[in-house]
């Protein structure tokens, strides 16, 4: 119940947002793997993949760790054919935004 209540928001933040859509998972693996199968399903640019807890997650140059639950924001963008500099600058507001709006929880 509490996983589709999450969606449901990301879903009403990121449409707020001009992105794509959102899952929300209580755990994963890792929210890259996720979102590599999501991709390849067909999931539309700049949708989300954010989770509550991480057993196997990785980043850059292979660093892998493990995120416990309200720790950590543990997310990955689904990023199709576009410059990058024509959306970093949504980082920020992004963050900015989620911030604000879990804090009014």
């Amino acid at each position: 119940m509490m996983e589709a209540m999450i969606t449901e928001e990301l879903l009403r933040l990121s449409t707020r947002m001009g992105l794509g859509d959102a899952q929300w998972l209580e755990s994963t693996t890792s929210t890259n793997d996720v979102a590599i199968r999501w991709a390849a399903e067909g999931a539309r640019h700049l949708s989300l993949v954010a989770a509550g807890t991480q057993t196997n997650g990785r980043g850059r140059l292979g660093h892998r760790w493990y995120s416990p639950s309200g720790f950590s924001l543990s997310f990955s963008i689904i990023f199709r054919s576009v410059a990058i500099e024509n959306v970093s600058s949504l980082f920020s507001g992004l963050g900015a935004i989620a911030v604000s709006e879990m804090l009014e929880y």
